[in-house]
């Protein structure tokens, strides 16, 4: 029920691994807007829970897309876009692709 961009890690085959899963600690800015109302969200029924996870789950993607568009802006000087050179090789590779990552 805590799903955040800190709760996510890439493991060594580019694949999304879920940490810290069970426990009590949740974070308001990442619960839906409507389980930020409640005393007790980790409380709520099933349903409750999956359909805050799946818009935790979107609001992370966003993140992603925005940190995305953050750094292809960082790469644009003075209307210059200066490319990265990628061998094609995950090791060489930067970063993964949202793809990748997710």
């Amino acid at each position: 029920m805590d799903l955040k961009p800190s709760n996510v890690v890439i493991s060594v085959d580019h694949g999304a691994v879920l940490i810290d899963l069970g426990g009590r600690g949740i974070t308001q800015e990442w619960l839906s807007p409507k389980m930020r109302d409640e005393d007790r969200p980790w409380a709520k029924d099933l349903g409750s829970r999956i359909q805050n996870d799946i818009w935790a789950f979107g609001a992370v993607l966003s993140r992603m897309a925005d940190a995305s568009l953050e750094q292809d802006e960082a790469q644009t000087v003075e209307g210059h876009r200066f490319e990265r050179y990628d061998t094609g090789s995950p090791a060489h590779s930067p970063r993964p692709g949202h793809l990748q990552a997710m």
